[in-house]
């Protein structure tokens, strides 16, 4: 049985919807098996410990994998932001340059937040 996922989510224009942005790639992601590509540097690991035919195969499943999460990612940034992530090579450097731009502590989001809706 297959199951079809309607898939929405707003594109990331900086850190003031960089909490729920993330959380919505992540599912996303999550719902294809591929969130491991942007918690760990996977392309990495494979890369280095090559040695037979298998782990050839399962390399370029990795490489295939981290190329859609990467995908994903690149299509729900906004063109601004592509700039930034254009040289990451893996979904996994594109996610951790994006969190090093944009992720900010709670207290400077609640702030933010307070600030933006004038309580």
């Amino acid at each position: 049985m297959s199951t079809n996922i309607n898939f929405s989510c707003d594109k990331l224009v900086g850190c003031e919807n960089f909490p729920i942005w993330y959380i919505t790639i992540s599912d996303y992601l999550k719902s294809f098996k591929l969130n491991l590509y942007i918690e760990t540097d996977v392309t990495s690991t494979i890369a280095n410990s090559v040695n037979n035919d298998t782990d050839h195969n399962t390399k370029n499943d990795h490489e295939t994998n981290d190329a859609k999460a990467s995908n994903i990612i690149l299509t729900n940034v906004i063109d601004k932001i592509k700039y930034y992530i254009k040289d990451c090579a893996t979904a996994y450097e594109k996610m951790g340059k994006l969190k090093s731009l944009y992720e900010v502590d709670k207290a400077t989001f609640c702030g933010m937040w307070i600030i933006y809706h004038n309580v």
